[in-house]
């Protein structure tokens, strides 16, 4: 049996919706939004997530100086059949060559993913590899990587590819790579998937996933596509809390589960989003084709019969989460209960009883330009985003940066798959909203 070689990518790894519409034939999708994460959550109001679905399909098989694979180019027409059920519009490209693969991610990248509001997605079937902790994509005409330049001049790496991703202006865009590199734009995921889908899943984001790790040999025997296509079809238990929808999260985590117990560890697929904090905020979303388009619990109050900020309001008149009135403020910030929302914000804040004087200074991440000691380097990951000193309660966040003399903390809010992340800085020259963080200035 051929096998594909590769390397190991590296990925960087609040209100819920049910799908509702997704109509034969459409390419759109449309969602109801709900108040909470809980499932049986009052409903706000129905939106449309994507106005079309756009797919670029690529398998390769006939490698001119690599082995030549058996299932790449049947694997990708599987997966077009399965990608056009759900109503994507496909482009199905097969054994490219080095010019030809590049055009066909920039064209797909520029030209499909010109909607804002559509979602795009890629697979690749196909031989990968590392070199120099670089990821590459080999074209059937690429030299061995022994080559040298000759092979970096006609592989495709992975910034490259990153490139092209970050030209989309779709809010949400997938890749699948049945092959596996090791590069630097990506990054695993470091927690599960949220217990349910929220209104963070509507932002932009740039999710990959691999079907191997480093140093492994990924089969060419058409397990990892089957997994797939049965996962989207509703086949397989890849919907982590039955909703009757499948994010890339879940998919992710399906996938990694499934094929490494398949193949008893010889293979484990990696997923992730870019590593670009205006792009990981997001989960593109697919509607299982075995759920009907009435799926999903309601309340019996729907939007339409009565005032949605009562509505919303009703939902959270008793909860004791600081999320679910942070929500409604930032859905009404001048709304009726607003006054009302603060009052339970501050005898929440009171309650938790936060260590030092750092204070609540909005939703905000660092984007760059972040100042901290170099000492703070000897045990902390430190970036121009700041100094991460790993995953932990905000109490715990609040405590290490009085310990450390911060001036700033960033601490990555309980929801969401940047859950609990503790960042440190005593500055920060570019900050920008970001509803999975929550920004505290500490206070003499």
């Amino acid at each position: 049996m051929i096998q594909r070689v590769v390397g190991a990518l590296i990925f960087l790894a609040v209100v819920t919706f049910t799908v509702t519409a997704y109509a034969d034939g459409s390419r759109g999708l449309t969602v109801p939004l709900k108040v909470n994460e809980t499932k049986d959550a009052a409903i706000v109001e129905e939106v449309q997530l994507y106005s079309k679905s756009y797919a670029l399909v690529i398998g390769i098989d006939e490698y001119q100086h690599w082995p030549r694979l058996s299932n790449g180019v049947k694997d990708a027409k599987l997966v077009a059949t399965a990608l056009e059920e759900h109503g994507f519009d496909v482009t199905l490209k097969l054994n490219l060559n080095s010019n030809d693969l590049q055009t066909a991610f920039q064209e797909f990248f520029v030209f499909k993913g010109a909607d804002p509001e559509a979602r795009i997605f890629v697979w690749f079937a196909g031989h990968g590899h590392t070199q120099n902790g670089e990821g590459y994509l080999i074209p059937a005409d690429a030299p061995l990587a022994s080559e040298g330049p000759k092979f970096r001049f006609t592989a495709l790496s992975l910034r490259r590819f990153g490139e092209y991703v970050r030209q989309a202006e779709s809010k949400h865009a997938f890749s699948i790579f049945d092959s596996c590199f090791s590069g630097t734009i990506f990054e695993t995921a470091r927690s599960s998937p949220p217990p349910a889908i929220t209104k963070v899943t509507t932002a932009p984001v740039r999710q990959f996933l691999s079907s191997g790790d480093s140093g492994q040999e990924v089969s060419d025997d058409g397990t990892f596509r089957r997994m797939f296509v049965e996962a989207i079809a509703g086949k397989r238990r890849a919907d982590a809390n039955g909703d009757g929808y499948l994010t890339a999260s879940e998919l992710g985590l399906f996938l990694t589960d499934s094929v490494t117990n398949y193949s008893n560890r010889r293979q484990t697929p990696r997923y992730g989003k870019l590593n670009d904090p205006d792009f990981d905020r997001g989960d593109f979303v697919f509607k299982l084709a075995s759920v009907g388009p009435k799926q999903g619990t309601k309340r019996s109050v729907q939007v339409g019969t009565v005032d949605k900020e009562t509505v919303f309001w009703q939902s959270i008149l008793n909860s004791t989460d600081a999320n679910d009135y942070e929500a409604y403020l930032e859905q009404f910030p001048n709304g009726t209960f607003a006054t009302l929302a603060k009052s339970m914000l501050a005898k929440l804040d009171s309650a938790a009883s936060p260590p030092g004087r750092y204070v609540s200074a909005g939703e905000l991440a660092c984007h760059g330009g972040a100042q901290y000691p170099e000492a703070w380097r000897e045990n902390s990951d430190c970036m121009p985003f700041g100094c991460y000193i790993g995953k932990m309660s905000k109490n715990q966040c609040l405590e290490q940066g009085q310990a450390r003399g911060a001036k700033e903390i960033i601490h990555g809010r309980e929801t969401g798959d940047r859950s609990n992340e503790c960042w440190l800085q005593n500055s920060c020259a570019d900050l920008r909203q970001h509803l999975g963080f929550n920004r505290y200035l500490y206070r003499d």
